[in-house]
């Protein structure tokens, strides 16, 4: 059955587009599209505007705003002051971390001190209890494999977990050991660091309480 309503994400970004002057399609090969196809889904209503498509904007038309693209909130041209540290919240678990791109961040979480980082997430699980309980928000930082401080606790992806745990080096120089905060509960997990598609630094956590 076709989306009914108004596509408010859409009217936010054919804003945008119309006043670039360019068509659909040669505005998603102006952002670094390979296809316009994506824009097109927008259009339909098919999928929002996720962080992914509101980078690519904002990085080639710097006058808008990407909270305001994304949300619809605030302002529609980029005030560099009330604009930065807004950091993009998905209130879901760490499973959904791999289709992040394509996902409509809930809200913003102004965080001005943190500097660069990429999204706040929700963490449900109980590996890292109880220094990191379910339900924590976590500010996280894409990082190179090569930037890992053993013993830090970091969100790890590969192709068939992901998950929060705290890594440790191993014999094994090829092999990391990720640790959960009680070893009691919880056994410590082996990857390789070529399975690793993507790992994040912890760079903040907020912790609610009752």
């Amino acid at each position: 059955m076709a989306n009914i309503g108004v596509n408010k994400g859409w009217e936010r970004l054919s804003q945008i587009i119309e006043e670039s002057g360019m068509t659909i399609h040669s505005f998603a090969m102006a952002i670094g599209l390979s296809r316009s196809e994506t824009l097109y889904q927008i259009k339909r209503g098919q999928i929002g505007i996720s962080h992914h498509i509101a980078e690519l904007v904002t990085s080639h038309y710097p006058e808008y705003s990407k909270a305001w693209l994304q949300t619809g909130y605030g302002s529609k041209y980029a005030d560099p002051i009330s604009v930065k540290g807004h950091v993009p919240f998905y209130n879901c678990d760490l499973s959904r971390l791999p289709d992040i791109e394509h996902i409509t961040p809930e809200s913003y979480i102004y965080m001005p001190m943190l500097g660069c980082v990429d999204f706040a997430i929700t963490y449900h699980g109980e590996d890292m209890s109880p220094s990191v309980p379910s339900g924590t928000i976590l500010i996280l930082s894409q990082i190179d494999a090569n930037a890992i401080v053993f013993g830090n606790d970091y969100v790890v992806s590969t192709a068939h977990i992901t998950t929060l745990r705290r890594i440790r080096a191993t014999e094994d120089s090829i092999q990391y050991r990720l640790e959960a905060d009680d070893p009691s509960r919880f056994d410590d997990l082996f990857i390789r660091r070529s399975d690793i598609s993507a790992i994040y630094a912890v760079k903040a956590r907020i912790i609610l309480k009752n």
